[in-house]
């Protein structure tokens, strides 16, 4: 997978769970937002806003038909929904049969969806990304289960390096505003019951429960190479790319392998989503970001939904 640890572990250890807020405890935080220019508060939750929303609810106002401000507070309240998040092209019943179908049809199961987030919510991800997460850097070693310490990773033998690259870590302090709320709720909802559902139609799968959800972040030199996801219930992994200036040409593109060593090609593309069954190839690696990079880094979020066979 993208952002996992995969020599032989079968567990991501150091996955934190992420329960579903509660209202109040959201609301409370909304309005606890940095000032504006002239001490004047900005993203504060309007009372009436909040009524019209309700009123909305109760009448059964679609979604996509509610003022935006309504829209925008909507997603940061109650439970998530993939039609709050996802583009609504792709929730159409005739094209996610068509992923279906594509999805089994290579020799390799996988599938790839470009624009997959409203493109609001892709770059506000992103954005926290880059200026609201603390990332930590990690080294792994083949045959080691668990990250190793960078002296004993760079006293190896090149061979035995696996990856190297940055991993989620916590928030950054003084983080206000809706930023951080949205991407909590885009973590909720990728670990949300109808978000698995969702990616069961998208894949033809049964799938059970979220193993695990990550950030990653690769700069120049990063990289993670070949290696197996599979281990205990571990079905589907996915991916989510974030960084609109991100050029193909930099490097960390997702490479599949089959048995007979054909490969399957998924470059490294802002808002795109992809998915692949742990099991049916031989291995799969990310390409090292080249030099050209320069400052840039490679985001994701990623990781592993089990299922039955």
């Amino acid at each position: 997978m993208d952002g996992g640890i995969p020599p032989r572990s079968t567990q991501m250890k150091r996955h934190r769970p992420h329960g579903t807020d509660q209202k109040s405890r959201l609301l409370n935080r909304l309005r606890k937002t940095s000032r504006g220019e002239g001490g004047r508060s900005e993203h504060v939750l309007r009372p009436t806003l909040l009524g019209i929303w309700t009123a909305n609810r109760r009448e059964g106002t679609e979604f996509a038909q509610l003022d935006p401000h309504i829209q925008h507070e909507k997603m940061l309240t109650g439970t998530p929904k993939v039609s709050e998040y996802v583009l609504e092209r792709h929730l159409e019943e005739e094209r996610k049969k068509r992923y279906r179908e594509r999805f089994g049809r290579g020799n390799i199961k996988s599938l790839c969806i470009d624009g997959f987030l409203k493109t609001e919510v892709a770059q506000d991800v992103c954005e926290f990304l880059s200026d609201g997460v603390v990332f930590e850097r990690i080294y792994g070693l083949y045959g080691v289960d668990e990250p190793v310490d960078r002296d004993t990773w760079e006293r190896a033998d090149d061979a035995d390096r696996m990856y190297t690259f940055s991993r989620e870590d916590g928030m950054r302090d003084g983080v206000s505003g809706f930023r951080p709320i949205k991407y909590r709720r885009v973590r909720d909802l990728i670990g949300g019951e109808a978000f698995i559902e969702y990616l069961e139609e998208l894949t033809g799968t049964v799938l059970t429960d979220l193993q695990s959800l990550a950030a990653s972040a690769y700069g120049v030199g990063d990289y993670l190479r070949p290696h197996t996801d599979q281990g205990g219930d571990r079905k589907i992994a996915y991916i989510i790319y974030l960084n609109p200036e991100w050029r193909e040409e930099w490097g960390g593109a997702l490479h599949l392998v089959d048995a007979e060593s054909n490969k399957t090609e998924y470059g490294f593309r802002h808002n795109r989503l992809v998915l692949f069954d742990v099991h049916d190839h031989k291995h799969h690696y990310i390409e090292e970001i080249s030099e050209e990079a320069g400052e840039q880094l490679r985001y994701t979020l990623g990781g592993w939904v089990n299922g039955s066979e």
